[in-house]
Formats: C-alpha cells, sequence, structure tokens
C-alpha cells in the first residue's frame, strides 16, 4: 500500500466512524445538529461584528500598518497555504501542479524575506490553490454532513477533519525548530491560534462564500454548491 493509498483510507476510516455516530435525523432541519450549527454561525457573526466595531474604536496610532497585516497575512500563506496546495495537488494526481506550488513555497521563502513577500506572484508562478477536502473529494471521500466551526464557519464533515489534522500537522513541524519536538502548554497554544487563522485564510482564499454574509440557509447553500462545482472541475 502506498502512501496516498494509505492517507485516504485513513480519511476514510475516521469519516465513516463519524458519520456512522451522526444519524441522518440530527442533519436535518430542528435536528441537533441543525441547531448547533445555527447557534455557531450566531456566535461567529457575533464575533465578526465584535472585531469590526473594536477596529473602528481603536485611534489611528493603534490601527495595525498595512504592510504588517499584509506582511503577516503573506507569511502565513505561504507557510500553511502552498503546502497544504501541494499535498492537494498531489493527492489528486496533478503532481505539475503539486511542484509549482513549492516552487512558489522555496521562492517566497529565500526572495521573498521568509514568505513575508509573494515574490512568486510577481514573478508569474500561479498554481491554483486546493486544499485536502477537495483532494478527497476527488478520490471519493463523501462530504458528511454539513458543519459550523466556531471562527472558521462552514465546513463539510470532511473539509473540517482535513482542515484540523493537515492544518495543525503542518504548524506543528514548522515550529519544532522554535519549540522542540516534544510540544508543552504554550506551544499548543500558539499552534491552535495559528491554525485558526490558517484555517480562515485558506477558507477565504478558496470559497467565496467566506466573503460574504447572508443567512445561515444562504451562506450553507453557496458553500455545498461550491464545494461540488470545484469537486468536479478538478
Amino acid at each position: 500500500m502506498n502512501l496516498r493509498t494509505a492517507t485516504l483510507a485513513l480519511g476514510a476510516l475516521a469519516l465513516a466512524a463519524l458519520l456512522a455516530a451522526t444519524p441522518a435525523a440530527a442533519q436535518q432541519q430542528g435536528g441537533w445538529l441543525d441547531r448547533f450549527n445555527r447557534q455557531v454561525f450566531e456566535l461567529n457573526e457575533h464575533l465578526s461584528n465584535g472585531v469590526d466595531a473594536l477596529r473602528q474604536s481603536l485611534p489611528d496610532g493603534f490601527a495595525v500598518p498595512d504592510w504588517l497585516s499584509q506582511g503577516a497575512g503573506n507569511m502565513l500563506s505561504n507557510t500553511v497555504n502552498e503546502p497544504i496546495t501541494a499535498l492537494s495537488h498531489a493527492l489528486s494526481g496533478d503532481f505539475g501542479l503539486a511542484a509549482g506550488s513549492l516552487r512558489r513555497f522555496g521562492t517566497n521563502l529565500t526572495l521573498g524575506m521568509l514568505g513575508t513577500r509573494d515574490v512568486a506572484t510577481e514573478m508569474g508562478m500561479e498554481v491554483p490553490r486546493n486544499d485536502i477536502g477537495l483532494a478527497l473529494c476527488r478520490n471519493g471521500v463523501p462530504d458528511g454532513p454539513y458543519v459550523v466551526l466556531p471562527i472558521v464557519g462552514p465546513r463539510t464533515l470532511r473539509d473540517a477533519i482535513a482542515d484540523i489534522v493537515v492544518t495543525n500537522a503542518i504548524i506543528y513541524v514548522a515550529l519544532i525548530p522554535v519549540f522542540g519536538p516534544v510540544p508543552g502548554l504554550m506551544t499548543l497554544l500558539v499552534i491552535e491560534a495559528l491554525d485558526e487563522a490558517a484555517a480562515l485564510a485558506v477558507a477565504r482564499q478558496i470559497d467565496s462564500a467566506q466573503e460574504r454574509g447572508g443567512t445561515y440557509d444562504d451562506v450553507r447553500e453557496r458553500y455545498v454548491a461550491g464545494r461540488a462545482l470545484r469537486c468536479g472541475g478538478a
């Protein structure tokens, strides 16, 4: 069994186990999962509105400079999103795109001041964003029920598992030179904070449903339809 087959098999087994514990009735409107999703959706809306209000209330001197926020976003994208894109293209069998994403990663890391500048894009090195959930979808792994994650937002169960496992693993490996191989409490807190930021960044770059507001039902419909379209458009 090769690495790709083993990875897909483990993902499928984990998904099957979770789906077995989630009856169809729970996913229907009014079921416990539907109620949970709607409550988390409302919580995310309140958090987003609260952050916006806080930013607007801060004096100009406390505002984060655009160059700093852009640089931090570029670094996070290069450190997390590019490896995820490379791995997902490889799992989908698109090895040329996987190699291109790795070239982007290396270029930004070396020429882009540790990734704070997106030099690869400036040089015309374009690779379509991808994620592990889409790669699994293209290999026949089912969506599973629709879920809403705190802060991150809409996902299918398959996408949520892929985001949590893969993103945490990549961030942990990246932090080994700083914190060592055995994570302590501070390391875990840093990983989780970066994981939330990275997952949200990945979502906004790939899924347009993350960029626009709307009701719970509107966002759900956009997300599910968008993922189905991207899965079929490999």
